[in-house]
């Protein structure tokens, strides 16, 4: 299951359309920084990178620069130059160090240039005041909201991107009952599964699998997933994965035999409230509408659990070269945590079609455990369509 990768032909035309839209900026040249993809959903530069260039640094750090004369990209480690250089043809490949990269750009774009910035909140200070130093006369101007507004709508390859992802998720789903009988610990289930997912063309997966009698939270690393699934258990199991950059993400759940009355009733809540969320939306309506659907109808369905200590995460999120991609994830905050993180920035986003969400309304309540359910969304002229075909019900296992 594999979809093919876009063309350099694709990012140029990018990067000319984000020099467009800045024209009347004076930037001189734009410069976008990115963490590789190593860090998974822990990154947002590597998103804005990816898009505006399909460069993956993988554990190194890397930086894109365009001007109207030349397409320039540094590579912060030399062991990344050949793939770089035979990943472009019209791109100049740079292997230097980072702590070289301010005397780099001045010699190359003078002393005085004025730079349009991507991705320079998550740059390591150790960088960014080389950068100053170097270059204590340029400016620096950011400009990662335009690139944000050019994420919105994907295209047709890169729906197609996503659909090959949401396949590879399907594939696991599929997979887990036989995971299962290996009898294997649940973090090695996860390992199996990971790698599938890789063999099936993604270029990046990670899971996370809780397997208790009560679910309490997600689980991802094998620290706390050492135990073998046993009869009775609850196993809760979200993946996001990536091809050639466009992330994919579901979640579904299971029992290890027959499933409890109580944990039907959370099952049935939440795909509930999935489809309240999504029903909302429709093209024109604001996103934010789906939260509030969502939360209203969590509000309404909790009553009898009053007293009960329930947690829940973020209820949705964008999707595209980032995790949880800009702007059409403000409308959604994590309850997940403590209440700093619940937060969610001001958004007065409207639906238009070809966005992709993820929605994911879940619960994990104390004494009586979790459920899950994770839907990738694409919005349409006409109404939402989903992207994950494997049932939304208890899987029993």
């Amino acid at each position: 299951m594999s979809s093919a990768p876009l063309t350099e032909k694709t990012f140029i035309a990018r990067q000319d359309d984000l020099l467009k839209r800045i024209a009347g900026l004076g930037v001189d040249c734009v410069l976008a920084f990115g963490f590789g993809s190593a860090l998974g959903g822990g990154t947002v530069s590597h998103g804005a990178l990816r898009y505006l260039s399909g460069w993956d640094g993988h554990e190194s750090l890397s930086l894109l620069a365009v001007s109207g004369r030349e397409r320039l990209l540094l590579v912060g480690s030399p062991f990344l130059q050949p793939l770089a250089e035979r990943s472009y043809r019209q791109t100049s490949i740079a292997a230097v160090p980072t702590r070289d990269w301010g005397a780099f750009l001045k010699a190359r774009f003078g002393a005085s240039a004025s730079f349009g910035t991507v991705g320079f909140g998550e740059m390591p200070q150790s960088i960014h005041a080389g950068l100053e130093s170097a270059l204590p006369e340029a400016k620096l101007l950011e400009i990662d909201s335009h690139v944000d507004r050019m994420r919105l709508r994907k295209t047709r390859e890169e729906l197609a991107l996503h659909e090959a992802g949401a396949a590879i998720c399907d594939l696991l789903f599929a997979s887990l009952a036989e995971e299962f009988r290996s009898k294997r610990r649940v973090w090695e289930i996860q390992l199996a599964l990971e790698t599938r997912a890789k063999l099936a063309g993604a270029d990046y997966c990670k899971t996370w699998l809780t397997v208790a009698p009560c679910a309490d939270y997600p689980r991802y690393w094998p620290s706390e997933n050492a135990n073998v699934p046993s009869p009775g258990d609850q196993a809760l199991f979200g993946v996001a994965l990536t091809v050639s950059g466009y992330w994919a993400h579901g979640l579904r759940m299971g029992s290890v035999g027959p499933a409890r009355d109580d944990h039907k009733r959370l099952c049935d809540l939440v795909n509930d409230m999935l489809d309240a969320g999504a029903a909302c939306l429709e093209t024109g309506r604001p996103v934010s509408s789906a939260e509030l659907e969502i939360d209203r109808l969590f509000q309404a369905s909790t009553q009898g659990l009053a007293g009960r200590d329930i947690a829940r995460f973020r209820n949705g999120h964008a999707l595209g070269t980032s995790y949880e991609d800009p702007l059409g994830t403000e409308g959604f905050p994590q309850h997940f945590g403590p209440p700093a993180f619940r937060q969610a920035m001001p958004s007065d986003l409207r639906v238009d079609p070809a966005m992709v969400f993820e929605l994911h309304p879940n619960l994990f309540v104390r004494g009586i455990g979790g459920a899950v359910v994770g839907d990738m969304i694409v919005t349409t002229a006409a109404e939402p369509r989903r992207l994950l075909a494997f049932p939304r019900g208890i899987v029993e296992l």
